[in-house]
């Protein structure tokens, strides 16, 4: 298997210049642009064949970064800023906002901001890290005439990476404070913006200091790169490809993708500005520049991950709540600083090992039972034919979530810390997990149980340790492994979700520190003492996505991450199951980064590895306990439906 890469063309002038964007917007020379390739493009370019006379239509097309479905390509352009990573992220979240419309009827059709491409006006604040925004562009002129002005309801969702990069993920939703305007034309966006500083290397120590005496001090380090990945399905009536010949290539719905990635040009030259002493032009006050005047420590204190509730005001006197930001994901990044690439070895991601009800034909045939080697366990084998007499297994009963959805991976995809990573920092793959994959629950809940799944009555684990006695007390052996470790992430809504992921411990000197080895003295601390401290800044998790589109990417990523530190865990530790719930409502940030995985959940596949944090040589190298791969899951009625204990 090899990692689809995303092919880019750059533009031409041809019918867009004709249409007068890139006139109108200052020029070709602003930016690079870039469109998606796709399988189709040279018949675009030729038809069928050389010969035709027909123009084909522009089809819709599986997109490696865009959404799929959608008539139109994704753009990207990139533009150098001379800031700082954190100006530059305040300049894009506030330079371009608008007054609410309030109690002014001359006002009820917003336009954007003096000088701007487009601006917008929050709708709603979701909380620290998510918001819903109305955005409106100027009118776009396409040959032969004036477009109606666009607008767009927006989820606008924002993180801050330990690497010192920002993302502000965009996507298009509806709004019940926010009906369609008379004059505009509601459209559809999918967009990603990120923002990079300069790599460690490329900084120099010493450099001096620019733009002394202006509101904004810079040295050469100060420069960041702001890059945007965009969609637009502009709506309306805008054909999805060109008729006329020599605009082939071109529809005309992709000059308002080209307009919004214009939006750049007004970031930077809001930052411009604020290096040069101001001119005035005419007397008429700059309504939507943001007084950039604050607290230098503030941002210093981002930088370092501390929180930050920055406060900005416009000249006209509205107050901006600029969000609270925390390092990455709003969860302690573990110390993996290599790229997302260094975490997950692609030539491993097409394997997938077989569902197992039970062991019991492998046993019978003497069958490897997957393929790193693990031989069916002497309880599995002797309870062959009880499993078949009475029709339940833990793994089956109750039914797990539909078998198309998930699946157990190939552990040796990720790359883990190896034997001596504290000295030279090397990954290794990971090898085989210690536990294998028993059955993955994907329910739906009244509210979310935080009791745990494998204390609740009717759930697998307390089903089979039922039958477990029952099955001693008739000197049967029983489908209850010796012990069971359960992941159950919460997502609290409504409607409340939960993922539950069972592995079976078929060796219980894996576990209890019996083996002398690194991760079964991690297993036994973690297991079986009451050290929940422990338990927080060890456990870790490692995402991959291995198909979804660039804000799906983005938005995950694949840095390994330690999830205790902000994210709540509780612990539920039994004789002979312990689970482990991660409540993904406690964090901001991740349950901004849920919301935007469910709504594309039916077009993302997506691996996740569970493993104890190796920090010295007593604790390494790092072993995965277990993984699980989730394939275009579909949140709603399909899903077995779980009733709280008390109901």
């Amino acid at each position: 298997y090899v990692e689809p890469a995303t092919r880019w063309a750059p533009i031409q002038g041809g019918g867009i210049a004709m249409w007068g964007i890139l006139g109108a917007l200052g020029g070709g020379g602003n930016l690079r642009i870039y469109r998606e390739e796709h399988a189709n493009h040279h018949a675009l370019l030729f038809g069928n064949n050389h010969t035709s006379s027909a123009f084909p239509k522009m089809p819709k097309f599986r997109s490696a970064v865009g959404l799929e479905g959608q008539p139109f390509s994704p753009f990207k352009a990139s533009v150098v800023l001379k800031a700082k990573s954190l100006d530059a992220f305040m300049c894009l979240m506030c330079s371009g906002r608008i007054s609410n419309l309030t109690g002014n009827p001359s006002a009820s059709i917003p336009i954007p901001n003096s000088g701007q491409i487009a601006s917008f006006r929050i709708i709603e604040t979701m909380n620290d890290h998510l918001d819903v925004i109305h955005l409106v562009f100027r009118p776009l002129y396409l040959f032969p005439s004036w477009t109606a002005p666009r607008d767009f309801i927006l989820d606008r969702f924002w993180k801050f990476d330990d690497d010192g990069t920002y993302q502000i993920c965009f996507d298009s939703r509806e709004h019940r404070d926010c009906p369609p305007i008379p004059g505009y034309v509601r459209g559809e966006m999918h967009s990603v913006y990120t923002i990079a500083p300069l790599k460690r290397k490329k900084r120099r120590s010493g450099a001096s200091t620019m733009g002394s005496g202006t509101g904004l001090r810079l040295n050469a380090n100060d420069e960041c790169l702001l890059s945007q990945v965009v969609q637009v399905d502009p709506r309306g009536w805008v054909p999805t490809s060109s008729c006329l010949p020599f605009f082939r290539s071109q529809g005309y719905g992709d000059a308002f993708a080209i307009m919004a990635l214009h939006q750049m040009l007004d970031v930077r030259e809001a930052l411009d500005s604020l290096r040069f002493v101001a001119v005035p032009m005419d007397d008429t006050p700059n309504f939507g520049q943001v007084n950039r005047e604050r607290d230098p420590k503030r941002g210093s204190r981002l930088a370092r991950g501390t929180a930050l509730r920055n406060e900005e005001r416009t000249n006209a006197g509205d107050t901006i709540y600029m969000p609270t930001l925390e390092v990455s994901d709003s969860i302690e990044v573990s110390d993996d600083d290599e790229p997302d690439e260094h975490n997950y070895d692609f030539k491993y991601s097409s394997t997938e090992l077989p569902h197992r009800d039970s062991y019991g034909d492998n046993a019978q045939t003497n069958v490897k039972i997957d393929c790193v080697n693990r031989e069916a366990p002497p309880y599995a084998i002797s309870n062959q034919r009880n499993v078949s007499s009475t029709g339940h297994a833990i793994s089956t009963h109750p039914f797990p979530t539909i078998s198309d959805w998930w699946a157990e991976p190939d552990a040796n995809s990720f790359r883990v810390r190896g034997k001596t990573y504290k000295h030279d920092k090397l990954k290794i793959n990971a090898g085989p997990s210690l536990f294998r994959l028993i059955a993955v629950d994907i329910v739906e809940t009244d509210v979310p149980i935080m009791t745990g799944m494998c204390l609740h009555p009717k759930e697998r684990v307390q089903l089979a340790l039922e039958r477990e006695k029952e099955a001693k007390s008739a000197g049967q052996f029983s489908d209850m492994p010796p012990f069971v470790f359960a992941v159950n992430i919460v997502l609290p809504g409504p409607p409340n979700y939960h993922m539950v992921f069972y592995y079976a411990v078929d060796d219980m000197s894996m576990i209890d520190g019996s083996d002398g080895t690194p991760s079964s003295k991690l297993c036994q601390e973690f297991f079986f003492t009451n050290d929940d401290n422990f338990r927080d800044n060890t456990f870790k998790l490692i995402p991959q996505i291995i198909e979804g589109n660039f804000m799906v990417r983005k938005a995950v990523g694949s840095t390994p991450a330690i999830m205790g530190n902000k994210i709540k865990q509780t612990y539920i530790q039994g004789e002979r199951f312990f689970e482990l719930m991660i409540d993904t409502g406690s964090s901001a940030v991740a349950a901004g980064v849920i919301r935007i995985c469910n709504g594309y959940a039916k077009m993302i596949v997506v691996d996740l590895a569970f493993l104890f944090e190796g920090y010295d040589d007593q604790t390494l190298p790092e072993r995965v306990l277990g993984c699980v791969r989730l394939k275009n899951v579909e949140f709603g009625k399909k899903l077995r439906f779980v009733e709280s204990v008390d109901a």
